[in-house]
Parts: C-alpha cells; structure tokens; sequence
C-alpha cells in the first residue's frame, strides 16, 4: 500500500533534499507534510468525483508519513507536483519560479489550481 512516505520520497528527490537524517535536511518533515496535505485538500475541492465511497472527511491539514495514501496511486504524482511547487514558491523566486510554474501546471493537468 502506498503511504505519504512515497509522495514525500518523490517530492524531496526532485528538490534534492534527500538527506538521510531530518536534521540535514533543508525542509523538516512537517512542512513537507503541511504541503502534501494541502495537495490533498486542493483535490478534495476539485476534484469531489475522486472522493465517492472513498474517504468522508477533509484530507488532513498535515498527514502522517505513516498514514496510508487515500487515492489511486495514478494520484501520488499530481499530490507530489503540487507539493513541489508549494515547496520551491518559498525558495529565492529568481531561481525557482520555473520550478513553480512547471510543476503549478502538471498538478493543474488533474485540477485547476
């Protein structure tokens, strides 16, 4: 089954933040998890076809690496696109605002931002 700690995987391998310790890395756990969890209710909003017989609840603000990933895995990708640019929007503008742009409008291919 695939888990957040998959989305989160992919997300900090295009960053190049893949450190092995939390400590080494240039963005914790809880704000890469604050940005899969936005993803996740961006699609909720958007995307509601993707919800029936599947989940009840607004997707967490903030979901465990641990918890299991809620959507088909065709999904993981999107989730982790949108995290990617959530993620680089707050790096020098200059250097990442063709990160942002570029993975803004992969995630949009699956819901309009």
């Amino acid at each position: 089954m695939t888990t957040y700690a998959d989305v989160a995987l992919i997300v900090r391998d295009v960053l190049g933040d893949t450190a092995p310790s939390e400590m080494d890395r240039r963005m914790p756990d809880a704000e890469l998890r604050r940005y899969m969890g936005s993803a996740m209710q961006t699609l909720f909003r958007n995307r509601q076809d993707l919800w029936v017989g599947r989940y009840t609840q607004v997707p967490a603000i903030s979901p465990a690496l641990t918890d299991d990933f809620p959507l088909p895995d065709m999904f993981v990708q999107s989730v982790a696109d949108l995290a990617i640019a959530l993620a680089s929007s707050k790096d020098d503008e200059s250097v990442n605002e063709g990160r942002v742009t570029v993975f803004g409008e992969k995630f949009s291919q699956v819901s309009p931002l």
